[in-house]
């Protein structure tokens, strides 16, 4: 061969290697890290998922986001709805959940259960005392703790905070009196497991069930595998002198209907002292109907363990007048409503997972400003 065909031979051979090394380079997908606190503004739900994951991260449990709550029929308001978790499908990526519709409280399903009316609630006083540690008598205000066991926890403890929950059995070593509500966050082998660890007589008087069943990044457990776990790891609790607190949807417009679904699965079975709601939206009468709807459907008392004036649905988020404004006539109607046993809002975190950062009521590990108003009263 020629050394003229060689050097041909060789820059071709050279000019096909230099092709192949621009080939296409195969890309990682990056983990968001969502489990289960949940919020970020792709929807209540994922947002409540995000909660989730921060409050796992802390306490080994997580939060959840949610769809936005439907508003008992009452169209959602001026500012952003936010889905309720989680609970944003509370986790981390908060829980949590989709709004009805954009811009309004989603609303929920008119009817209530038919085919096995939930049984006859209990005594619907307002003291807030029924869990391990006390608890103050008159408190309506709660803490939805995602912040692990701290010592600066008392920063947020007064005479008007009554309960508190971390997403998981896992409660602070000091409780400074409140009531501790540990929560079976799924039916999830480890869940179970840890739950049973520690939820014994004595432990606590309330414990919750499950994190926003109806969201694919929560829980996500059907009505009738609910009111199985629920039968076999929450029931026999209540020998024990417990009460137990409701599973807790997102706002999303299904949750209401999977409730429904949820009492009749359990056919009688399920002793249920308390509902546990989650509410994202912007507007107070939107939260008040989604209350009413709730409560006259169940007849149950009221906890409401997740809140936030956000919208999770694309529209405008709360500028702080409006943040305010819904804070307030929120703690007014908790305070003042006999069947209203606890108001938790999302915000006692450092990272508020995607969830409007005008709710957040922490500051250098002590209460900002919106948060003393809740913690001192004084809206």
């Amino acid at each position: 061969m020629s050394v003229s065909k060689l050097v041909n031979l060789f820059a071709l051979s050279s000019l096909a290697v230099l092709v192949c090394s621009f080939g296409a380079t195969p890309v990682t997908a990056l983990s968001t890290g969502d489990n289960h606190l949940h919020r970020v503004v792709r929807s209540h739900g994922a947002i409540a998922k995000a909660k989730r994951n921060v409050k796992r991260s802390s306490t080994g449990k997580r939060c959840k986001s949610r769809p936005t709550a439907p508003g008992g029929g009452a169209p959602a308001e001026a500012a952003a709805p936010a889905p309720a978790p989680a609970k944003a499908t509370t986790s981390t990526g908060h829980h949590h959940t989709t709004t009805t519709s954009s811009g309004g409280a989603a609303s929920k399903p008119s009817t209530t259960p038919k085919s096995t009316p939930p049984p006859p609630p209990p005594p619907t006083n307002n003291n807030n005392n029924n869990g391990g540690g006390g608890g103050n008598p008159g408190a309506h205000f709660g803490l939805a703790w995602a912040n692990g066991d701290v010592s600066w926890l008392g920063n947020f403890v007064a005479g008007h905070t009554g309960h508190i929950y971390t997403w998981g059995p896992q409660g602070p070593s000091n409780r400074h009196g409140l009531t501790f509500m540990p929560m079976l966050w799924s039916d999830a082998g480890d869940k179970v497991a840890e739950f049973q660890r520690l939820v014994k007589p004595g432990y606590a008087n309330i414990a919750m069930g499950f994190n926003e069943c109806n969201e694919p990044g929560q829980s996500n457990m059907s009505p009738e595998r609910a009111a199985a776990a629920w039968k076999k790891y929450l029931e026999p609790l209540v020998a024990h002198g417990y009460k137990l607190v409701s599973p807790s949807t997102s706002s999303n417009p299904n949750g209401y209907t999977w409730m429904q679904n949820f009492f009749k699965a359990c056919n009688g079975g399920c002793t249920v002292s308390y509902m546990s709601l989650h509410y994202y939206d912007v507007s107070f009468a939107g939260f008040k109907a989604y209350a009413e709807k709730w409560h006259n459907g169940f007849g149950r008392p009221i906890m409401f363990t997740e809140y936030a004036c956000q919208n999770f649905n694309g529209g405008a988020q709360c500028n702080s007048g409006q943040v305010w404004s819904f804070h307030q006539q929120v703690n007014d109607f908790c305070k003042n409503t006999p069947w209203m046993i606890t108001c938790m809002p999302f915000g006692v975190m450092n990272d508020m997972q995607g969830v409007n950062g005008l709710n957040k009521l922490l500051s250098n590990n002590a209460p900002n400003a919106l948060g003393s108003s809740y913690v001192q009263q004084t809206f």
